[in-house]
């Protein structure tokens, strides 16, 4: 059937007309069952680019960790008990009490024999909290080494350079092969690297380029160090205590639930352990809540 004129452009009328004949002839031919045929895998190629695209779009809000399904009361659960999951990096403590967290895929070995704290990174990126000593401690990868006492600092190793951020004190940087080794094993005349500044150097050549992050960039350059929580129906109460264990430190806010009734609250979804903000907004938008703030406290209770 011809489609109304009011459904149609102008420049679709035009295609219209010289379209007609080309209709007629598959009549005439008795290739009807192949334009359909050609017209359903046309309609299917469209939708899948849909879905492509939509489940593009999912992944995203995924990644930027605020995707829930909210949980309303006296909804029927989709499972028979909550469950909650922590997404971290693996975090070990060394023979010397230093501490390290080793980003997914990142691999090291440590050498705590004679006067110098040796790591040899061989892949992926590491955080450390070097406890003090008198011995130094040395990170090696890609043929760069990287010497500090007591501070904390990571270091990433690429394809082609390697890069050191320091979060606290000082670190000194230099390429393994370029000098004489001092008395502990690193190269002398090391300028040092401060707290929130990154040294990137390429692994074969190349001075080494230093700058300064902003708060905002090195808590980005650093964001895998931050626990994920993901929910599934898990009661509000759990959702705080979560968040309250392994965001607290870096969010500087603590909930407290002021209202027995928001027990029955229960949420599903991603969320970042220190998005403070996130939760609240979730809690004030989907379920009525009310969040009062006093200093690092968020407690949390029935809106009125």
């Amino acid at each position: 059937m011809t489609p109304p004129e009011s459904s149609l452009g102008p420049g679709d009328r035009d295609d219209r007309a010289g379209a007609l004949p080309a209709l007629a002839w598959v009549r005439r031919a008795g290739a009807q069952d192949e334009l359909i045929a050609e017209v359903e895998r046309q309609v299917r190629r469209r939708r899948r680019r849909r879905l492509a695209t939509v489940a593009g779009c999912t992944v995203l809000a995924l990644a930027a960790g605020g995707f829930w399904f909210p949980n309303r009361e006296g909804a029927a659960p989709a499972v028979a008990s909550s469950t909650a999951a922590v997404l971290r990096p693996e975090w070990r403590r060394l023979a010397d009490g230093s501490a390290v967290e080793l980003k997914p895929g990142a691999e090291i070995d440590f050498d705590d024999q004679g006067p110098v704290r040796r790591v040899a990174l061989h892949r992926g990126e590491a955080h450390f909290e070097v406890r003090k000593s008198d011995r130094p401690f040395i990170v090696e990868a890609g043929g760069v080494k990287v010497r500090a006492v007591g501070t904390a600092f990571a270091v990433q190793l690429g394809a082609a350079e390697v890069e050191i951020v320091v979060t606290e004190g000082r670190v000194q940087v230099a390429r393994a092969e370029t000098a004489s080794p001092g008395p502990d094993g690193t190269p002398p005349s090391v300028p040092d690297l401060a707290a929130g500044h990154r040294a990137v150097l390429g692994r074969r050549e190349g001075p080494a380029h230093v700058d300064e992050l902003t708060p905002a960039q090195l808590a980005s350059r650093l964001a895998w160090r931050v626990p994920s929580l993901e929910f599934s129906r898990t009661p509000l109460d759990e959702v705080v205590a979560l968040m309250n264990r392994y965001g607290a430190d870096r969010s500087g806010v603590r909930f407290v639930i002021g209202d027995p009734a928001l027990h029955r609250v229960s949420l599903s979804g991603f969320l970042r352990a220190d998005n403070s903000d996130g939760l609240v907004r979730l809690l004030e938008s989907q379920f009525g809540v009310r969040a009062d703030r006093s200093g690092g406290t968020i407690t949390l209770g029935r809106a009125r």
